[in-house]
Protein backbone atom coordinates (compact mmCIF):
# COMPACT_ATOMS: atom_id res chain seq x y z
CA UNK A 1 0.00 0.00 0.00
CA UNK A 2 1.31 3.45 -0.88
CA UNK A 3 1.08 6.52 1.33
CA UNK A 4 -1.23 9.38 0.44
CA UNK A 5 1.64 11.88 0.27
CA UNK A 6 2.26 12.48 -3.42
CA UNK A 7 4.47 14.33 -5.83
CA UNK A 8 2.86 15.96 -8.83
CA UNK A 9 3.95 16.57 -12.39
CA UNK A 10 1.56 17.61 -15.15
CA UNK A 11 -1.51 16.75 -13.03
CA UNK A 12 -0.35 13.16 -12.46
CA UNK A 13 0.46 12.23 -8.90
CA UNK A 14 2.80 9.49 -7.73
CA UNK A 15 2.78 8.27 -4.16
CA UNK A 16 6.04 9.34 -2.53
CA UNK A 17 6.98 5.78 -1.54
CA UNK A 18 6.55 4.61 -5.13
CA UNK A 19 8.54 7.54 -6.46
CA UNK A 20 11.39 6.88 -4.03
CA UNK A 21 11.32 3.16 -4.85
CA UNK A 22 11.67 3.84 -8.57
CA UNK A 23 14.38 6.46 -8.06
CA UNK A 24 16.46 4.14 -5.89
CA UNK A 25 15.89 0.94 -7.87
CA UNK A 26 15.77 2.09 -11.50
CA UNK A 27 17.90 5.21 -11.34
CA UNK A 28 20.20 4.02 -8.52
CA UNK A 29 19.85 7.30 -6.62
CA UNK A 30 21.15 6.90 -3.08
CA UNK A 31 19.09 8.03 -0.08
CA UNK A 32 21.44 10.95 0.67
CA UNK A 33 21.24 12.13 -2.93
CA UNK A 34 17.46 11.88 -2.78
CA UNK A 35 17.42 14.04 0.34
CA UNK A 36 19.66 16.61 -1.36
CA UNK A 37 17.50 16.67 -4.51
CA UNK A 38 14.35 16.99 -2.39
CA UNK A 39 15.78 19.96 -0.50
CA UNK A 40 16.89 21.58 -3.76
CA UNK A 41 13.43 21.05 -5.30
CA UNK A 42 11.77 22.65 -2.29
CA UNK A 43 14.09 25.67 -2.51
CA UNK A 44 13.25 26.05 -6.19
CA UNK A 45 9.52 25.51 -5.56
CA UNK A 46 9.47 22.52 -7.93
CA UNK A 47 8.34 18.95 -7.61
CA UNK A 48 11.07 16.38 -7.17
CA UNK A 49 10.19 14.82 -10.54
CA UNK A 50 10.39 18.18 -12.30
CA UNK A 51 13.78 19.00 -10.80
CA UNK A 52 15.20 15.59 -11.73
CA UNK A 53 13.80 15.85 -15.26
CA UNK A 54 15.13 19.40 -15.68
CA UNK A 55 18.56 18.28 -14.46
CA UNK A 56 18.53 15.32 -16.88
CA UNK A 57 18.71 12.80 -14.05
CA UNK A 58 15.50 11.04 -15.09
CA UNK A 59 13.35 10.73 -18.17
CA UNK A 60 9.69 11.58 -17.40
CA UNK A 61 8.29 8.99 -19.79
CA UNK A 62 10.49 6.25 -18.34
CA UNK A 63 9.55 7.28 -14.80
CA UNK A 64 5.81 7.17 -15.44
CA UNK A 65 6.05 4.01 -17.52
CA UNK A 66 7.83 2.30 -14.63
CA UNK A 67 5.25 3.65 -12.16
CA UNK A 68 2.39 2.38 -14.33
CA UNK A 69 3.97 -1.07 -14.51
CA UNK A 70 4.40 -1.20 -10.73
CA UNK A 71 0.79 -0.11 -10.21
CA UNK A 72 -0.45 -2.48 -12.95
CA UNK A 73 -2.20 0.28 -14.88
CA UNK A 74 -1.80 1.30 -18.54
CA UNK A 75 0.29 4.33 -19.43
Amino acid sequence: MYRVTCFMLHDFMLPSTLLHQILTEKYKIETKELQDYTAQAEKMNKSLEQLLADEGVIDETELYTEAAQKMAVPF
